[in-house]
């Protein structure tokens, strides 16, 4: 009997150490997969505040050219989109009224009046 015994506890303590090597690898795969997301969410967080500091660093060069240059229809062109990059429709509107009255005929800046306005 002594060795069905020595038997049964070296069967159960494999089962214990199988079982806690299963849970350990289970653990980690998920632990490292959380990690791998949080990893990937800063870094999409921090690419999107990089482009925002661009975007801004862009539109403070443009208005600086309108302040010489009122009528310089490119950087107002410039200044529409990059405010519609980052979702300020209002302020975007403002540049593109001065574009409409610069040039009211064309085209592509009442498209884009309708545009915004359908949004």
């Amino acid at each position: 009997m002594a060795a069905s015994d020595r038997k049964g506890r070296i069967a159960k303590l494999l089962l214990v150490y199988v079982s806690g090597i299963a849970f350990i690898g289970t653990s980690a795969v998920g632990i490292v997969g959380a990690l791998q997301s949080s990893w990937q969410a800063s870094q999409e967080s921090e690419t999107a505040g990089l482009v925002s500091a661009d975007l801004l660093k862009q539109i403070q060069g443009y208005r600086n050219v309108v302040e010489r240059e009122p009528n310089n229809r490119f950087a107002l062109e410039q200044l529409v989109q990059l405010e519609l990059q980052l979702g300020r429709k209002t302020t975007a509107q403002e540049y593109l009224d001065r574009l409409l009255k610069l040039d009211p005929q064309n085209s592509a800046y009442q498209s884009l009046q309708q545009q915004l306005a359908q949004k």
